[in-house]
């Protein structure tokens, strides 16, 4: 084999690699991409489910503190929380985590965002039926 011969084969043998390098890297990052976003959809499904829980709690505390002290503000903050949850009204600016403990230590309301229930948060998020059906029975 001559030595020009050599060269091209060998030209050719670098070009495939290299092309098959590529191929590798282009589909490494996709998949990458893929489970970053899943990442990021898993955390954001957490966060609403986390959310149910936090109402849950929420109106189980403003219950109690209504029956312990007859103030109807706690029966108020009550039915807002279940209207938010529902839907019924606009979801407040920072409502997460300890929104109601700050209300109802006097803090301000957030200012009204979007008008949209929990359960359909989820539903746009892509929980299965299977998921909103056993979060409806936590719900209830």
């Amino acid at each position: 084999m001559s030595l020009r011969k050599a060269f091209g084969v060998l030209l050719v043998v670098n070009v495939l690699c290299l092309v098959a390098v590529l191929g590798a890297a282009l589909g490494g990052a996709q998949y990458e991409r893929r489970v970053a976003e899943a990442t990021e959809r898993r955390y954001r499904s957490y966060q609403l489910a986390d959310q149910l829980r936090q109402t849950s709690d929420d109106l189980t505390r403003m219950a109690r503190t209504y029956v312990v002290t007859g103030d109807d503000r706690y029966r108020t903050f009550f039915e807002k929380i279940l209207a938010i949850r529902n839907g019924k009204e606009p979801r407040p600016h920072g409502y997460d985590g300890i929104y109601w403990d700050l209300i109802a230590a006097g803090a301000p309301e957030g200012a009204p965002e979007e008008t949209i229930s929990l359960q359909d948060m989820m539903r746009r998020e892509g929980f299965s039926q299977t998921e909103l059906g056993l979060l409806a029975e936590a719900e209830r």
